[in-house]
């Protein structure tokens, strides 16, 4: 793919047990396919080689165990257009949302644009 991958960790009082799990999903996301680009972005030229993609992990506050405490993941592609480098797509998987990804075999994002 060729992206420069950043992570940019958004939640507080992660329990230390889950930072593995956390690390495994970073990767996953990290090789995913580039992802659906904005309508603004359809039928330009987009170098993804001189971009990046950013993965935001936040914590969702709902469970007060270790266990059950859940995270989302947004991850933010950036490439170059004619102007700049913009980011040209997004996606948010929930904690259930990725583990569905993994067992599909990781085909959740397509390239388009």
């Amino acid at each position: 793919m060729g992206l420069r991958v950043l992570v940019e960790v958004m939640a507080r009082e992660v329990p230390l047990e889950r930072l593995p799990e956390i690390k495994q999903n970073l990767e996953f996301l990290a090789g995913q396919p580039l992802m659906k680009v904005y309508p603004d972005y359809i039928g330009k030229k987009l170098d993804y080689e001189n971009g990046h993609r950013i993965i935001i992990v936040n914590r969702d506050y709902e469970g007060n165990r270790p266990e059950e405490v859940s995270f989302e993941y947004t991850i933010i592609d950036h490439a170059r257009v004619e102007e700049g480098i913009f980011p040209v797509g997004s996606i948010r998987y929930t904690q259930k949302e990725l583990e569905g990804l993994r067992q599909t075999g990781g085909k959740g994002m397509i390239v388009t644009g």
